[in-house]
């Protein structure tokens, strides 16, 4: 016997109209998890990373911060 009855997450995601958001903090999430490995491998603080890409430590702040939606990538 089956035991997945229904749709799957993401069609359910989908169908409440959240899927594009779920994706969008996956990835943000994602890409600021790399960010942080790299910035740790290269022994980089959060203002070497900030004068490395023209912008401010609270801006790294805010894009190394998996739960902060206000970054866009």
């Amino acid at each position: 016997m089956n035991r997945n009855i229904g749709s799957n997450f993401d069609d359910f995601l989908a169908d409440e109209g959240l899927l594009a958001k779920a994706e969008a903090v996956a990835v943000k999430r994602v890409i600021a998890f790399q960010i942080q490995q790299m910035m740790e491998e290269r022994h980089l603080s959060k203002s070497a990373m900030a004068r490395l890409m023209n912008t401010s430590r609270t801006a790294i702040n805010r894009l190394l911060d998996p739960d902060n939606p206000s970054v866009t990538l």
